[in-house]
């Protein structure tokens, strides 16, 4: 991947992984990629992950490297660290495996993004915030481009299912405002 440097908006710090330090790299469209040294014995950075939010990057990079990834906790004080749930088991196995869809909710606070990815880019999501015991579905967004060659029935109806889950973990009921 070649990046230009008038297409980087920030460089931080993300976290460590094998006693390096991994930066987080967020373009002016909004990708964000996590750059690293895989292990101990690499000589040169390479990219760990790539997604459409900092805590999917930071979940992608812990799954992918076990306990070797410790997230950077010093946040801007006060700052919440998001939560990433994967739910991409609500997935077929054609629309996970075949082509390389995702589902997470991402909480920060009392805030909740519903996204499915494909292949790490963000092609749908869902705005949600949970007060007291209502998870009210505030608006959505969706890439046209990106979600031309997939069911959107059967997407949706996994959605669905993630959101009724959450809400069930949580004991939430549903309010739809769009």
């Amino acid at each position: 991947m070649d990046i230009k440097e008038d297409e980087i908006k920030e460089v931080t710090k993300l976290g460590n992984l094998n006693g390096d330090e991994v930066k987080l790299v967020t373009l002016k469209g909004g990708l964000h990629i996590g750059i690293g040294r895989k292990s101990e014995d690499s000589t040169k950075s390479a990219i760990l992950a790539v997604g459409s939010h900092p805590a999917l990057v930071s979940y992608q990079i812990s799954k992918k490297y076990d306990q070797k990834f410790e997230q950077n906790l010093t946040k801007n004080e006060g700052e919440i660290i998001p939560e990433v749930i994967d739910f991409s088991t609500n997935l077929s196995p054609l629309n996970k495996n075949i082509l390389g869809l995702d589902i997470y909710a991402v909480k920060t606070g009392n805030n909740i993004d519903f996204k499915i990815t494909k292949h790490n880019f963000e092609i749908f999501s869902i705005q949600a915030t949970q007060n007291e015991d209502v998870l009210s579905l505030d608006k959505t967004f969706k890439n046209e481009e990106r979600l031309s060659n997939i069911d959107k029935n059967e997407l949706s109806k996994s959605l669905e299912k993630t959101i009724k889950q959450f809400a069930k973990k949580n004991e939430l009921k549903i309010k739809k405002k769009f």
